[in-house]
């Protein structure tokens, strides 16, 4: 009887420590999965900033060809009344 107990104390103590290793490892894969969700979302943020930033160099552009042909007007204006 005193065999069966210890042997059932050492198979406890066994699947005790499997249990410990197997939620470390859970523990370990859901953090994975956390920094990589957090890494696309940066990934997302980082493409969206640029994508944000290439719109305004466009519009710059526009403002700027708008703001040359309106001085160009101007001067081909102030030439003609020459």
């Amino acid at each position: 009887m005193r065999l069966q107990s210890s042997r059932t104390q050492t198979r406890g103590k066994e699947l005790e420590e499997q249990l410990v290793k197997l939620e470390t490892r859970l523990k370990e894969e859901i953090n994975n999965l956390r920094l990589a969700e957090l890494e696309d979302h940066a990934q997302n943020l980082g493409d969206r900033d640029s994508t944000n930033q290439v719109l305004r160099f466009q519009r710059d552009l526009q403002l700027t060809g708008i703001f040359i042909m309106m001085c160009s007007s101007a001067i081909t204006v102030s030439y003609q009344k020459q």
